[in-house]
């Protein structure tokens, strides 16, 4: 009978490189991994891929910019620690993310934004995401996406105060694998957009599916 080394990641007399073949029943595509991907956890949820979320609080983001950045929240009773965009100027918040290793390798990103009025109206907020797709180590860095605009809101505006999800619609990321990074820079367009009121950042979120618990090598290959 076969016996199980957790240390090495194989099953005596079975070696790790052999494969298996999975079974997901109700009508899933069968799933092949290896012994070591099995015992270890990786690759098993493949046929039935996650999403999960990439966090940007607003209370951990660097604002500095060629722009100004939004006002840090100081109020102790209201949402301290977030940012404030004020409705007659551009504002601009930037940062980069990693994907961590149980990204799904070349699926799509799903940028999206939690916030809220301080003063609730049906007054259009612009708001403009770009990304810019920096890769794996070795990688040259692609070009800054054009201005991505918000797609859909969840929530409603007319509502001081109220939590709203605003989308950015899909990044490809097409040949990008586990631990890639990319670039972002997010803009409040207050300058030119029809609410001349203040809006609060919460956080910048990117939806990522995954498809596994990591990655057997400590840097991906």
């Amino acid at each position: 009978m076969a016996a199980v080394t957790p240390a090495g990641g194989s099953i005596i007399g079975v070696a790790a490189t052999d494969v298996v073949d999975l079974d997901f029943g109700n009508n899933a595509a069968m799933k092949r991994v290896t012994v070591e991907e099995l015992l270890r956890g990786t690759g098993i949820a493949a046929c039935v891929p996650v999403w999960d979320d990439l966090r940007f609080p607003a209370q951990s983001i660097n604002p500095p910019g060629t722009l100004d950045g939004p006002t840090v929240d100081a109020t102790e009773t209201g949402f301290p620690g977030t940012l404030v965009f004020v409705g007659n100027a551009d504002r601009i918040l930037c940062g980069v993310g990693q994907l961590p290793h149980s990204y799904q390798k070349g699926t799509p990103l799903r940028p999206h934004i939690h916030w809220s009025k301080l003063t609730g109206s049906a007054n259009a907020v612009t708001w403009e995401l770009f990304i810019r797709i920096l890769g794996f180590a070795g990688d040259a860095p692609g070009a800054w996406s054009s201005a991505l605009p918000v797609v859909t809101t969840i929530g409603d505006p007319t509502v001081t105060d109220q939590l709203l999800i605003s989308t950015f619609g899909e990044v490809t990321m097409t040949d990008q694998r586990e631990s890639s990074m990319f670039g972002w820079r997010l803009y409040r367009r207050g300058s030119t957009d029809a609410d001349n009121a203040s809006v609060r950042l919460f956080e910048f979120d990117v939806h990522f599916q995954i498809d596994k618990l990591g990655t057997i090598p400590e840097i991906p290959t």
